[in-house]
């Protein structure tokens, strides 16, 4: 406890190919690109296009064919589809509609359009995303999103202090949410919700994530937890916060780092950490904001003070509030999609 005594002593991202007027088509669209990345993809589309519906003249040869599928006789229709299908992977994430309006270049503009479509649903994956709650956190040790809970106090594979509940004050999926009800300042209460029953972990790689709502940030120049988790080497990681940004320690021996990252509030964030013991003092730490590294809170090895935290076998994790001094302000949050095991969980699409 002489390492709280101190702390407050620590501070703390075209228009298209040129467009023909409709010979045989009085009403022929318009079609616009808003990229040049999808500008390129038409042109490209559009040469394929062309080479399937053949020269513009063959295109209005037939005034049936023409009708029919605003394609160049049976041509102009292959083009359609070779538009419908060059946005393949857009057609998926998003509309193909202007790939049949013509043959020759407007079918390759269509394509054009559904390939840019398919592009950001490309980033999204890229982005690793999550559904809401549960689903597609993978293979975990735990996951609770809270709504099939009845109100009130939880009952789990965990333990629960006084001062936590399940209710719909506020949720960031579903209806309701863990709710670690108003501690008045200086909020002196421990609130907490505890895991044991899911350790030890075989790769002793801890992964995990949160999403977190507080109600005000606390200011104060006392340290403060959040997320702890103590091992068999006889240390406690947290993550926690003093003077309004995060305060990152391994204790003992009080290695704190001092982190430049605001503590975030009165929004959802999603936290995610990762705690890894590979059996030697070459451990791995890691702390994110919505999937940003915090200031000083990534490293394998020495961290930026040149200190290498020690660890062992991992035997809990604990969620909720501990200060060491007091709060400048009421404390209340709330915590929902809450998953860990040992690999990465990505978080859910806000």
């Amino acid at each position: 406890m002489i390492r709280y005594l101190m702390s407050g002593a620590r501070g703390t991202a075209c228009l298209g190919p040129s467009l023909r007027a409709g010979m045989l088509l009085a009403g022929l669209s318009v079609l616009n690109c808003s990229s040049t990345s999808r500008d390129f993809a038409g042109q490209s589309a559009g040469a394929a296009g062309a080479a399937s519906a053949g020269a513009p003249g063959s295109s209005g040869a037939s005034s049936t064919a023409g009708s029919a599928n605003g394609g160049a006789a049976n041509s102009a229709g292959s083009a359609n589809n070779a538009g419908a299908n060059t946005g393949g992977a857009g057609n998926a994430a998003g509309s193909a509609g202007s790939a049949g309006t013509g043959g020759g270049s407007s079918a390759g503009a269509g394509g054009g359009s559904s390939a840019g479509a398919g592009g950001v649903g490309g980033a999204n994956g890229v982005g690793g995303a999550a559904p809401a709650g549960c689903s597609g956190v993978g293979s975990v040790k735990f996951c609770e999103d809270w709504d099939k809970l009845p109100s009130g106090k939880p009952v789990g594979d965990y333990s629960v202090s006084s001062g936590v509940v399940v209710d719909n004050s506020k949720a960031f999926s579903g209806t309701q949410s863990l709710h670690f009800l108003k501690l008045p300042k200086p909020a002196s209460g421990t609130p907490s919700i505890n895991f044991t029953k899911q350790f030890p972990l075989a790769s002793n790689d801890m992964h995990g994530r949160v999403m977190y709502f507080i109600a005000e940030t606390p200011k104060t120049g006392s340290h403060w937890n959040f997320i702890t988790s103590s091992n068999s080497g006889g240390t406690e990681w947290s993550i926690g916060g003093q003077g309004g940004v995060f305060e990152l320690v391994c204790d003992p021996p009080d290695h704190g780092l001092d982190s430049k990252t605001p503590w975030p509030g009165g929004k959802w964030v999603c936290m995610q950490w990762e705690f890894k013991y590979p059996g030697n003092d070459n451990t791995t730490f890691v702390s994110k904001v919505d999937g940003v590294s915090v200031d000083k809170g990534e490293f394998t090895g020495a961290n930026s003070s040149g200190e290498k935290w020690k660890a062992g076998t991992w035997g809990n994790l604990r969620f909720g509030w501990e200060v060491f001094g007091s709060s400048d302000v009421d404390v209340e949050f709330w915590l929902d999609d809450l998953a860990f095991g040992e690999q990465v969980i990505p978080c859910p699409a806000k």
